[in-house]
């Protein structure tokens, strides 16, 4: 799993690694994105980052009272 923080607008930054879905083994699998973002944002700004890593998913779980609400984005979608 590789882990990097990405700076977004405004210089914030957000913690995103990439992660290899569907097997035990490293470089194996289907990659996918998972960032962590602080706040939602708009859908605009999600598919632009998902753009960014130009893998097939990009995962968005966003912290809501203690819990986690998760968006997805496609790249063949943006």
């Amino acid at each position: 799993m590789a882990h990097s923080l990405i700076l977004f607008s405004h210089m914030s930054f957000f913690p995103a690694f990439i992660v290899d879905a569907f097997t035990k083994e490293p470089y194996a699998g289907n990659q996918a994105a998972v960032c962590l973002i602080p706040k939602e944002l708009k859908k605009e700004d999600y598919q632009k980052i998902a753009a960014e890593f130009n893998l097939s998913e990009t995962a968005f779980p966003i912290p809501i009272d203690g819990d986690f609400k998760t968006g997805m984005y496609l790249k063949n979608l943006i």
